[in-house]
């Protein structure tokens, strides 16, 4: 496989990535998202299961991180997680924005597409990393609570 192949692949990892933002209700798909798919391509040998399994992180850490950004942010945090204070989020389903649910949602579908045949494995990999993540920001949420407290 030769660098121009898995520039290619990166680039259209990207333009997919930027294309669902774009119909999400035009937002920017930042610099940084561009380097998370850029080392994994070339990180890792290409493959169309990696392409995949790579597309599937980005949705996942989207999710999570736009949810860390206003938890550990100073001027929201959980208490002003509601669709009154976050007006970028134009559509909720309950507590959380359907932006959220979407990518969870497209991380579960990518992921276990990536495995093909076996894509019940894949479902259960992505379920134990989903449970990871979700079990890591409810660490980071309650200590960013506690430091809030002695911060009093």
């Amino acid at each position: 496989m030769g660098r121009a192949t898995a520039n290619l692949a990166a680039t259209i990892t990207c333009m997919v990535c930027a294309a669902v933002h774009a119909f999400d209700g035009a937002k920017a798909i930042d610099w940084l998202s561009y380097w998370y798919v850029f080392v994994g391509v070339v990180w890792f040998a290409f493959s169309l299961a990696y392409e995949l399994q790579i597309a599937a992180l980005f949705f996942l850490v989207a999710v999570v991180w736009d949810f860390l950004w206003f938890v550990l942010n100073p001027a929201f945090g959980w208490q002003s997680f509601k669709p009154v204070h976050v007006a970028w989020h134009k559509h909720w389903l309950g507590p959380w924005p359907v932006d959220y649910y979407w990518g969870i949602a497209l991380y579960m579908v990518l992921f276990c597409w990536s495995y093909g045949p076996n894509w019940m494995i894949g479902f259960w990999q992505a379920l134990i990393l989903l449970v990871y993540m979700c079990a890591g920001t409810v660490l980071i949420t309650v200590a960013r609570n506690i430091v809030d407290l002695f911060k009093r």
